[in-house]
């Protein structure tokens, strides 16, 4: 029983120590040909930290299509900045679209609300493991692959 428990605490804390990692899960990916018609704007950031001390910084933005084709997926490639000017983190996630703001946000994927052309939509990004040398500025967000029907 006490060997079951030291593997319990020592494979809690491997996973504590890889959610907590810096590393950058990725290396840079060229825009997606359609990206030039999905600007992102009015990003704007917020930080929750959970019960386990863990903290998960929100980006939060507005997608537009100025395109010609309806888009119902997509890829970001968000890259966080060092206060020493260098690249601190850097993560491709799927976009995630708000479908509620209350009594709290609930995000759903963009295949169950597509974004057609001349469309726009609010989109949240969650992440949570951006090192503490990040220098606290919005993320460049990039579109890496886009979906389109």
């Amino acid at each position: 029983m006490a060997a079951i428990a030291v593997l319990l605490v020592a494979g809690v804390a491997v996973i504590a120590t890889m959610r907590r990692s810096p590393a950058n899960t990725g290396a840079v990916r060229a825009a997606d040909p359609y990206a030039a018609n999905l600007p992102v704007s009015g990003v704007t950031m917020t930080e929750a930290t959970n019960s386990s001390g863990f903290k998960s910084i929100y980006v939060d933005g507005a997608i537009s299509n100025s395109g010609t084709k309806t888009l119902t997926g997509a890829s970001m490639q968000v890259t966080f900045a060092a206060t020493d000017g260098s690249q601190a983190y850097r993560e491709t996630v799927p976009l995630s679209l708000i479908r509620t703001r209350e009594p709290y946000v609930d995000l759903q994927p963009v295949s169950a609300a597509p974004v057609a052309p001349g469309g726009h939509a609010d989109f949240r990004l969650i992440f949570e493991a951006v090192p503490a040398t990040w220098d606290e500025k919005p993320p460049v967000i990039t579109v890496v692959h886009a979906e389109l029907k």
